[in-house]
Formats: structure tokens, C-alpha cells, sequence
């Protein structure tokens, strides 16, 4: 296995530091505490255990019921045209997994000619409609909002299948961050790659899927942040809000662009746009109108690129230019970016100082700032990761997280302020910063008065080397 320089820099820094700290501790501590602190800066961390994603069973149809509430907080519309069978299983992962949040569902069927009608007038619970002719995505989607009863209306594409809790993550969003106008989920295929974690949207229009065929668990994919736009396939929206917009804009009909031309009014009307990687729902993508853009209702995604950049000219000037690849440092241009630095991601519900840290990462968040966390320990993902993430934190964990060394390399221009928490970690990091993000104000929290510590105990050995 190869290294960098950077890592190989990094890695003899830290050997000298965890050195000359386990000689201080033999002489203070002896070596049989030395020897386990020793293994707790050393030892890698199994990684945690991510849940597979559930498919519902294969079976012939028999009637079922789905969740349903006359007080609804979330009405569910799904628009279909044929393709019952998809219909069904994403209609049974709802039954399999009710949300905590109460919700109605409603099938509004865009004149099917299989067994949709037939099917769904036997699922108790669900309310199903069918419209008096055929009208496109857009015009089913508009007459579930007009029938929607929730406080917020999410709009769920009848090829997919919604993970345990997707639903709840989404609602939940708009309460940890009241500016939210528009919550997106993050979309996967079947095989358990990325399709989407929000999209992208360039000068002329164009869209770039964000972390396509990427792992659904990268760090750059896996944060709470705001997207240019969500895929209509799994979103979430205020009801009233979205009737004050006007639905789905009916001039990008039947399909395609009216996603993006939301999220764009979204922003314009003061609000966020947001993606919930927490939210996950696999996508069967292209199901209802195929991948070919040349032929059928695919086609009208060239033309819709067409009206919408003429719409929202000059938003896109703001955007980023066509050909460029997405990545942190470009989603994050407009934001000060800050990078913490500490031997390990903190846990609040353990220790005074990961509180106090955690509640210093919420004060940067409130201000505006875009914040990464970098754990020199190369832990794998966990809860600590993850309440991070879903706070909006960029926390980085293996086996993303190679070498810091190359980690800053790559990444270390993107910041303009660095925060290095406990003096090894900064002893460790300092050469590396200063080499690969000069641009950087580097702040220095030292967490403890170490050395009120290190006094105290070099008294308590009689040791006069340490005490000089």
C-alpha cells in the first residue's frame, strides 16, 4: 500500500508526539496505564453496523392497509400511470414501516390502462384518485396538492421504495431549521449506490446528480446542507407554502425541470432548499419515461433546460459554469469554511468537553458557517458521525478518511479558519497546516489547562525534569 508524502509527514509527527507523551506518562503514571492509553490512541474502532436496505417481499397482490389519519401532518402523493406492480411495493415498504408523524396517503392515478384501478381500490386506508384524463406528472401532482390535507405535502414517485424513517427525517428538518422551505430525500438505486443527495445546477441550466454512483456513506454525500435543487422523486414541502408558489409551474409540462424551477422559487421567496441524507429512499430511476432524452416524454428534459434558463437568467449567473465538477469546496463557495481538528468526533452524552465543543459547532452553524470536522484518529462512521452530519457537519470518518496528511493536501485551500483542539493534535497538525492551507487563521483551543495538569502530577512524582 502506497502513501503520500503529506500522510508519511503526519505519521512521523505523531509517532514523536505519542512518544515523548508515553515517556511524561511512565514517569507519572507508570507503565501499565501508560501501556492502555497507549492502546486507546492506537486501536482502530469496529465500524458500526449500517442496516441493509429493505425491499418488501415479491407476492401476488392481496389487499392490504396502508397508514392513514384524518388529521394528517403529511399528505403523501404519489402520481402513477401504469407500472402497478412498482406502484405496489413502494405502497407496501409504507405499510411495513409507518412514520411516527401521522400522514395520508394519496395515489393519484393519471389514467391507467392496468391493474392500478383495481389494486388500489382494495388497500384500506388509501385514497385514490383518478383523473378524467391523461395529464403528465406535473398535472397529477398539482391535483394531489389540491386534495393534500397535511400540513406538508411530499411528493413520492411510485418507483421507489422509502426506508424505514425516511418520512420523519424529512418532517423533522423543518423543525430543526425553520427557514426550510423544500426538504429533499437522498436517493439511491437498488444496488445501494448513491443516485443523488441533492442536485446540482450549473450557468446554462444544466444539472449534475450530486454524488452519483458514489457510496451512499461518503462524507461529502451524507451531511444535512442545501442543494440548488431536490429531485421530485422524494420531497417535502409546507402545504400552504407550496400552494402560494402555484404547485408544480404546468409550462414545464408533462415532466422534467418542474423540480429545479420549485427549488429556484423556493430561494426566491426567502426560504431554504435542503437535503436530508438521513431521508433515504431508492429510486428505480427512470421506471415511468425511460433514460432515452431523444424519444417519448424524456425528450422534453432538452427542451425544459431551454425555458428554464431563460426563467431564472439571472439566478444561474450565480451558478457555478458549465463542465465544472461538483465538490465541497464549490457547493460551499458562498460560506466561510471552518475545519476543526480533534483526535476523535465528540460525544455530548458522555464527556463536559464533546459538549462544549458540540454546542460551539451549533454557534458556527447559526452564524452561516460551513463546518467540517476532521478526527486524526481515522474512526469509522458512528453515532457521533452521524448526529453530526445531521446537524449539517461535513464529518469525515474511515475508510473515507485515508491519511490526514493527503486529507489536508487535498482539502486544507477550501478553509479560511482552522481550529485545533488539545495541544498533541496541533503538535501533530501545525507543520501540515502551514504547508497546505497558509490562507488560514489557525485558533488553538487547548480544551484543558494542561499544564495545571502536568504540573500537578510531575509534583506528585518528584519528578524535577518535569517541572523545569
Amino acid at each position: 500500500m502506497s502513501i503520500s508524502l503529506a500522510d508519511a509527514r503526519y505519521a512521523v509527527n505523531r509517532i514523536i508526539g505519542l512518544v515523548r507523551r508515553g515517556l511524561a506518562s511512565l514517569r507519572t503514571r507508570g507503565w501499565r496505564a501508560t501501556l492502555h492509553r497507549v492502546g486507546v490512541h492506537t486501536r482502530r474502532q469496529p465500524p458500526a453496523q449500517r442496516e441493509p436496505l429493505y425491499f418488501p417481499a415479491s407476492a401476488p397482490f392481496a389487499p392490504f392497509s396502508v397508514p392513514s389519519s384524518e388529521r394528517p401532518t403529511a399528505s403523501i402523493v404519489i402520481p402513477v400511470y401504469n407500472h402497478c406492480v412498482h406502484t405496489l411495493a413502494c405502497l407496501r415498504a409504507l405499510a411495513a414501516h409507518p412514520p411516527a408523524a401521522r400522514c395520508e396517503i394519496l395515489v393519484i392515478d393519471d389514467g391507467s390502462s392496468d391493474s392500478t384501478r383495481a389494486w388500489m381500490q382494495q388497500i384500506d386506508g388509501l385514497r385514490y384518485h383518478l383523473r378524467a384524463r391523461n395529464g403528465g406528472f406535473i398535472a397529477a401532482c398539482n391535483d394531489g396538492l389540491r386534495l393534500s390535507r397535511g400540513d406538508y405535502v411530499v411528493l413520492l414517485n411510485n418507483d421507489t421504495i422509502p426506508q424505514p424513517g425516511w418520512l420523519d427525517a424529512l418532517l423533522d428538518t423543518f423543525a430543526q431549521i425553520p427557514a426550510a422551505g423544500l426538504v429533499g430525500s437522498q436517493l439511491l438505486y437498488p444496488d445501494g449506490r448513491l443516485q443523488e443527495s441533492g442536485g446540482v445546477v450549473f450557468a446554462d441550466g444544466s444539472c449534475w446528480s450530486y454524488g452519483r454512483f458514489e457510496s451512499a456513506e461518503d462524507p461529502r454525500y451524507s451531511a444535512l446542507r442545501d442543494a440548488d435543487y431536490c429531485s421530485g422523486a422524494a420531497l417535502a414541502i409546507p402545504r400552504l407554502f407550496f400552494e402560494e408558489l402555484g404547485g408544480l409551474d404546468s409550462i414545464y409540462a408533462p415532466a422534467y425541470y418542474e423540480d429545479t424551477d420549485l427549488a429556484f422559487k423556493v430561494r426566491a421567496a426567502g426560504r431554504r432548499v435542503l437535503v436530508q441524507p438521513a431521508s433515504r429512499v431508492v429510486h428505480d430511476e427512470g421506471t415511468s419515461n425511460g433514460t432515452d432524452t431523444s424519444t417519448g416524454v424524456k425528450a422534453y428534459q432538452v427542451r425544459n433546460q431551454s425555458v428554464f434558463a431563460a426563467n431564472w437568467q439571472d439566478a444561474l449567473a450565480a451558478q457555478p459554469a458549465p463542465g465544472s465538477v461538483p465538490s465541497p469546496a464549490l457547493l460551499h463557495r458562498r460560506q466561510r469554511q471552518i475545519l476543526i481538528i480533534d483526535e476523535c468526533l465528540p460525544q455530548p452524552d458522555r464527556d463536559s468537553a464533546s459538549l462544549r465543543q458540540f454546542n460551539l459547532i451549533r454557534m458556527l452553524l447559526d452564524e452561516g458557517a460551513h463546518v467540517v470536522f476532521l478526527p486524526t484518529r481515522g474512526e469509522p462512521a458512528s453515532r457521533a458521525s452521524d448526529a453530526l452530519q445531521a446537524m449539517g457537519v461535513e464529518a469525515w470518518h474511515a475508510p473515507f478518511l485515508a491519511g490526514v496528511g493527503s486529507w489536508l493536501r487535498d482539502n486544507g485551500k477550501r478553509f479560511a479558519v482552522v481550529l485545533l483542539v488539545r495541544y498533541h493534535v496541533a503538535n501533530e497538525c501545525l507543520p501540515l497546516l502551514k504547508q497546505f492551507a497558509p490562507q488560514a487563521r489557525t485558533v488553538f483551543d487547548t480544551v484543558d489547562l494542561h499544564y495545571l495538569r502536568e504540573r500537578r502530577g510531575a509534583e506528585l512524582a518528584r519528578d524535577q525534569r518535569l517541572l523545569r
